[in-house]
């Protein structure tokens, strides 16, 4: 009985023809380009709050740079729910207890789903916010040594953005301010179907 009901259930999702979902404009996907991502946004609330209990300075980050699409659907006039693929580049220094400073170049492959709220939406302009988690994989090349070392890793991210602005009927531009895997300033084209 569980299994019929699945395979309903699955049947309605990817074969419907005249539901709310292909009303024109519901659907909308977003190429941007992130310049000051940070990836590692819960390692570095996690470690300066540490730092901050024992007395010793807050830790600098280093920036990357990231591209991502999202494709998004909304699924009323307040929400939208998404997800978001991204690659982003960067270099970094890393000085570990005990030892020198070392260069490193990274990768890193990011998926992640996001939930936007809608303060604004008018058909040529849409203010909002939203939030985003996930999980990336990041491949580091320490440039030092003469051999290619590489390390793989995988952690949680997530995004927060408080404030993001779309303009354009059904192509159009949006820029967003926030903190994570998007960046401080994340900005892009945008085409809704």
């Amino acid at each position: 009985m569980k299994s019929k009901r699945l395979t309903t259930v699955i049947a309605y999702l990817f074969f419907s023809a005249s539901t709310f979902s292909q009303t024109p404009d519901r659907e909308e996907l977003q190429v941007s380009f992130g310049p000051l991502a940070r990836n590692q946004i819960a390692g570095d609330i996690l470690l300066n709050m540490g730092r901050a209990l024992l007395r010793e300075p807050i830790r600098k980050v280093a920036f990357s740079k990231k591209v991502s699409a999202t494709y998004r659907y909304q699924t009323n006039k307040k929400l939208a729910v998404s997800v978001n693929a991204g690659l982003g580049w960067g270099d970094a220094n890393k000085k570990y207890l005990f030892a020198e400073r070392f260069n490193y170049r990274h990768k890193s492959y990011m998926m992640s789903f996001e939930a936007k709220f809608n303060y604004v939406s008018k058909p040529n302009i849409e203010l909002y916010y939203f939030a985003g988690g996930g999980g990336i994989l990041v491949r580091e090349r320490r440039l030092d040594l003469a051999t290619n070392q590489y390390e793989t890793f995988m952690y949680p991210t997530f995004q927060i953005t408080p404030f993001g602005v779309r303009a354009g009927k059904q192509t159009g531009i949006f820029a967003e301010i926030g903190y994570g895997y998007k960046g401080i300033i994340n900005m892009g084209l945008s085409s809704r179907f």
